[in-house]
């Protein structure tokens, strides 16, 4: 009687046991969330940025039609100083004779960005000094097309889904006028990090000017 009482006493605490772990599994995985990085590491080819890849809810600027940009239309000191800044300069010398040289994408969409600015401005700005400016009028056409292809397929191959709400509002001139609500809410991947990981590793020595690391076109 008392080997039964024992067996069964047994087996309830073993089968309690199991059906707890199910439960907590269960709970675990209803409520787990990944981490950025190991999102990252699923949905995106490697690179040796993905570890320090963080993410934050940014909201869009309004970007208004006599809005103004540093980045564009400030006076040429200051729009020169701001893409300065935002594009990485200088790198260290490779250690193995066997190293590649490599940057992550956006510093080269932002370099074909900042190509494009730079021809648009052309009239303000001498760029001649610069490699991606060099040789004939029809080299620098071709590497403007290249800019744009890239740029137009970074675009696509993001797809932007955010609504961007269309008004009509009045103002001092016109009634019913159309606008756009470009203030739209996205979660962006921390910029500032992915510069910051990119200064500290880089290569001493090469410098990346717009997009010709070398001069190379």
């Amino acid at each position: 009687m008392q080997r039964d009482l024992l067996q069964t006493y047994v087996y309830f605490t073993v089968s309690a046991g199991f059906l707890l772990a199910s439960v907590w599994t269960l709970i675990d995985a209803i409520t787990y969330l990944p981490t950025d990085a190991q999102c990252v590491q699923k949905m995106f080819s490697w690179s040796p940025v993905n570890h320090i890849i963080e993410y934050e809810w940014t909201m869009f600027p309004k970007f208004g039609f006599l809005a103004h940009s540093t980045w564009f239309d400030a006076a040429v000191p200051d729009r020169e100083a701001a893409w300065e800044e935002l594009l990485p300069n200088w790198v260290r010398p490779p250690g193995k004779t066997d190293n590649v040289l490599a940057l992550p994408e956006v510093f080269v969409q932002l370099e074909c960005l900042n190509l494009l600015r730079l021809h648009a401005q052309s009239d303000e700005t001498d760029s001649g000094h610069l490699p991606s400016f060099r040789g004939r009028e029809g080299d620098v056409y071709h590497r403007l097309e290249q800019c744009f292809d890239r740029l137009r397929t970074a675009v696509l191959c993001w797809s932007d889904i955010a609504p961007v709400l269309q008004e009509y509002e009045d103002d001092n001139l016109h009634t019913h006028v159309v606008k756009y609500d470009f203030a739209t809410k996205h979660k962006c991947r921390n910029f500032p990090a992915i510069r910051a990981w990119t200064l500290a590793n880089g290569v001493q020595g090469v410098q990346m000017n717009n997009a010709w690391w070398g001069g190379f076109a």
